[in-house]
């Protein structure tokens, strides 16, 4: 018996359509979502993102007009200044850079639950490097909440042996396990917009 192929035809092409539509738009935009939906997306291995991505599957990858951000949660780390670091030589935790006074190892954000690591990893599209020295605004909301976002006091940290290269933005952060919540990164006019949930 045949059949007319016209509504596959016609399926394919709003399909295409739609498909170009979305991809202009989002070219256009300078906020982004998520492009990892379970998976990880791909990103060049030679850009400084690609570790922490690789390395925390749950992390979530958005791209914006000049960077690519990629944001992630963990356990809770202990914030070391660098004379911190160099008298007590920590084997674990992080460098603090700048944004946070010497021992400050807390923020006042109140969600209810535990204490966790929550941090931003920004490269330039363009040369793949992590950027240092800047200060993007980080807030924080639970997912479907009505409340305003709490803005994050973010400090740049970076592993212990202070490579540039792991440079990230962020802080210990208050959060219920399990628990999905929004998350806006924004530097320079641009803004990376990320669905995270903490870990349980």
């Amino acid at each position: 018996m045949q059949r007319s192929i016209f509504p596959l035809i016609a399926t394919t092409f709003a399909g295409f359509a739609l498909a170009a539509c979305s991809s202009s738009m989002s070219a256009s935009s300078s906020t982004s979502v998520p492009s990892n939906a379970g998976a990880v997306p791909t990103l060049a291995a030679s850009s400084d993102c690609h570790a922490y991505l690789a390395a925390n599957r749950a992390a979530k990858l958005v791209t914006t007009s000049n960077y690519v951000m990629v944001s992630g949660v963990g356990p809770s780390e202990v914030m070391y200044s660098k004379a911190e670091v160099d008298s007590k030589k920590p084997i674990s935790g992080e460098l603090m850079v700048s944004g946070m006074m010497e021992g400050d190892n807390s923020m006042a954000m109140k969600l209810g639950g535990t204490m966790m690591h929550l941090e931003t990893h920004i490269c330039s599209k363009v040369s793949g490097k992590a950027v240092t020295g800047a200060m993007p605004t980080l807030s924080l909301v639970p997912a479907g909440s009505s409340s305003s976002p709490i803005n994050i006091p973010a400090a740049e940290m970076t592993s212990l042996d202070g490579k540039a290269s792991d440079t990230h933005y962020g802080n210990n952060v208050e959060m219920v396990a399990g628990k999905p919540y929004k998350l806006r990164v924004s530097l320079n006019g641009q803004t990376g917009t990320f669905l995270i949930t903490s870990v349980n």
